[in-house]
């Protein structure tokens, strides 16, 4: 056993804990294999980078450079580039037209090298249950900018600094990094001065110099001398097991998970811990591993297309699990075999004209820009009047669009004759949907309206999954009930399994310390089709189903409607379970009497939203 293997087997790990993760999102910490990848990256490629820089004659460190990148660009370049265009073509066939030119930026912002940017600005935050499907390129990218940045940051420390080793610089810049990232307030004053403000929600998932680090340490264990302390098969056990229970369950908060798993990485890694696994699960993991760029890079656009194109139309969890992975694998081991493996080596007989550098940058980065060129201006002439229309059903925000939107500075108010109080409906964009339908209640009830949709209500986040920008507003939602007083409060929001019963109870318990007249309005169900529903496409059109078999349906708004209906029942507030509305024990209904209930897969329509309207009514009269 060598380090060599230990690393694609560590690979291996990797990849298949991301493609895990994406198709499943309960499996908490698969992401955390992206970190792995930083570190492998900083181990394998950091001493190449220090010999280069170490080198006295400024000649041959331009010339050792230029070998360096053009061996990266033989490497990334070519299935990197392949896949983006194979793909571009089916989603673009396959999926709705409103996609399309946030889909073409992230492809032009990854070949630029910009992908971390792109995704920051095209899909904001990574765990956005609606993916752009080439948001997982942005890892690709902050690499290969670490690549080009390293090397003159360290010659311009050499040159400030001469006394200083590369070594030693090299640390200096992995301990600025470690620093930004455990101290993110010194990131969010640095952005403030370029005007980025969800510095938390969304860019510092993205952020190269809180990622540095990552690739730091596997490059300061790379320098030391490997294999110098040969543990035992304990010591082996022990660190295999660490590395799977961090990647499975976590420990405790995201940065504390980063920094454990970087760690075990690293003494993995020079330990050869993963030469006491079991002999054929090594084979494997060697061979995922071996393959595991180009499985990378197709399978985060092979389960879009499968989840959210009209190519596939599955709505099963298992079935739709096994499709992705047999096309994972299938097109992964094809783009491997057939474009990674070829162009891999291919700096080693540059004497081959087929070979040459101009025409890979010709090939792989020239003619992919402006094919994608082409396409996003296109696409942004609504291809000169071909695209399948769909006609949407109305939903709230279609009647009222200034008071059913989530960015409200101040709430919306409905003034009823004659009034006897004051209704505040909030929450998200699920307050938002029923706002009308609590109009209409309101007013037939006597009662003024006052609507502020803007994120879940909620003035902790233990659950770590909530915007700082949501907590302060929802402060600012209390400050306003202690002057405005009103009589009941209508909580309306999307909750997920993963949500919270923590932060939603200590929302509602300082609630109720200004009103015990509170609703707590259910997830409505949510149906697996997502993207599909209602879009404009250029050739597939997809016709929802009518009526789904409950086990179809998205099971964590299900799950989390009876995990909050419970909550409801421990604070003795009154609960309108939307899951009794629209679903019986076998089967959840999405038309009725000639209309659409749902404005997509995951809101209410306008007619969807009345049928709230008689539990509504019922539950404001009883809270009396």
């Amino acid at each position: 056993m060598n380090s060599k293997i230990d690393i694609q087997i560590l690979r291996g790990i990797s990849v298949l804990s991301v493609v895990i993760f994406h198709i499943f999102p309960q499996a908490n910490n698969g992401y955390l294999g992206v970190d792995i990848f930083f570190v492998i990256s900083g181990y394998l490629l950091t001493p190449k980078i220090i010999f280069i820089l170490e080198n006295k004659k400024q000649k041959n460190r331009i010339s050792e450079l230029r070998f360096f990148y053009t061996k990266r660009l033989y490497r990334l370049t070519p299935a990197l580039s392949t896949s983006i265009l194979f793909f571009v073509i089916i989603i673009f066939i396959s999926s709705d037209t409103e996609e399309h030119s946030r889909i073409i930026k992230q492809c032009l912002a990854t070949i630029f090298l910009l992908g971390n940017l792109g995704a920051y600005k095209f899909n904001g935050n990574y765990f956005n249950p609606n993916p752009n499907p080439f948001t997982h390129t942005w890892s690709l990218s902050l690499e290969e900018q670490i690549y080009l940045i390293l090397p003159l940051l360290l010659l311009l420390l050499l040159f400030v600094l001469p006394k200083i080793s590369i070594k030693t610089s090299y640390k200096i810049l992995c301990s600025i990094s470690f620093i930004f990232f455990i101290i993110p307030s010194l990131t969010v004053k640095l952005l403030s001065l370029i005007n980025v403000t969800d510095y938390f929600s969304n860019f510092y998932y993205y952020s190269t110099v809180n990622r540095f680090w990552e690739f730091g340490i596997g490059g300061i264990c790379g320098l030391m001398v490997r294999n110098s302390y040969k543990p035992g098969n304990f010591f082996k056990i022990i660190i295999n097991m660490f590395v799977l229970l961090v990647l499975v369950w976590g420990v405790y908060s995201e940065m504390v998970n980063t920094v454990l798993i970087v760690s075990l990485a690293c003494v993995a890694i020079m330990t050869e811990s993963f030469s006491y696994i079991p002999k054929y699960f090594r084979s494997v993991l060697n061979f995922i591993g071996d393959k595991s760029y180009s499985i990378y890079l197709v399978h985060f656009p092979i389960i879009y297309i499968v989840k959210y194109s009209f190519i596939f139309d599955i709505n099963n969890v298992f079935k739709e699990s096994v499709i992705i992975l047999a096309l994972v694998f299938l097109i992964g081991l094809t783009l491997n075999k057939n474009i990674e493996n070829k162009y891999r080596y291919s700096y080693l007989t540059t004497t081959l004209d087929y070979f040459s550098l101009r025409k890979i940058v010709i090939c792989f980065i020239i003619l992919p820009v402006l094919f994608l060129t082409s396409l996003l201006y296109i696409s942004q002439k609504n291809y000169f009047g071909l695209i399948k229309k769909s006609e949407r059903p109305i939903a709230a925000w279609d009647i009222d669009k200034n008071c059913s939107n989530n960015i409200l500075i101040n709430p919306c108010v409905y003034q009823a004759k004659d009034s006897k109080g004051m209704i505040l409906l909030i929450g998200d964009s699920h307050a938002a949907q029923v706002s009308q339908t609590v109009k209409n209640v309101a007013l037939k009830s006597k009662y003024n309206l006052a609507v502020w949709p803007y994120c879940d209500f909620q003035i902790t986040d233990y659950g770590k999954m909530q915007d700082p920008k949501c907590i302060e507003h929802n402060k600012k939602i209390l400050s306003w009930i202690t002057v405005n007083k009103p009589e009941i409060v209508i909580i309306s929001q999307r909750m997920h399994a993963k949500t919270s019963y923590q932060d939603i109870n200590i929302a509602i318990t300082k609630l109720k310390n200004f009103t015990s007249r509170i609703i707590l309005i259910g997830n409505n169900p949510v149906y697996a089709d997502s993207t599909k529903f209602f879009k404009d496409t250029l050739l597939f059109k997809y016709t929802p189903k009518k009526l789904v078999d409950l086990n179809e349906m998205d099971q964590d708004s299900l799950i989390a409607g009876d995990k909050f209906k419970k909550l409801a029942f421990n604070l003795g507030i009154s609960y309108i379970d939307t899951k009794e509305i629209f679903c019986n024990s076998i089967s959840c209904k999405r038309f009725e009497n000639g209309n659409w209930l749902y404005w997509d897969a995951g809101h209410l329509s306008i007619y969807g939203s009345d049928l709230l309207a008689k539990y509504i009514e019922f539950a404001i009269k009883v809270i009396k």
